[in-house]
């Protein structure tokens, strides 16, 4: 997973595709992720993950809205039937 964010990082973020505030939002995310599982005792607030679930969202819809305008997802049709 840390390799997938680098590579987020130089591809992406460095270039300026996305800005500087996805890659911190990827890295605090899979951060807290660690924390979540392996951590004894991590406990999250409510509006931290409130939070967080609002900037994943914000994440995807960009992303998704990157990868329609460069045609990488195709269309609606090509997703649906292969």
């Amino acid at each position: 997973h840390k390799g997938v964010i680098s590579l987020f990082g130089e591809h992406f973020v460095k270039p300026g595709i996305f800005g500087r505030e996805y890659g911190k939002m990827l890295n605090e995310a899979y951060d807290r992720r660690l924390r979540g599982y392996y951590a004894t005792g991590f406990d999250i607030e409510e509006e931290e993950a409130r939070r967080m679930l609002e900037e994943a969202r914000e994440f995807v819809k960009e992303v998704r809205k990157y990868l329609e305008e460069t045609g990488a997802l195709g269309t609606q049709g090509e997703n649906e039937n292969g």
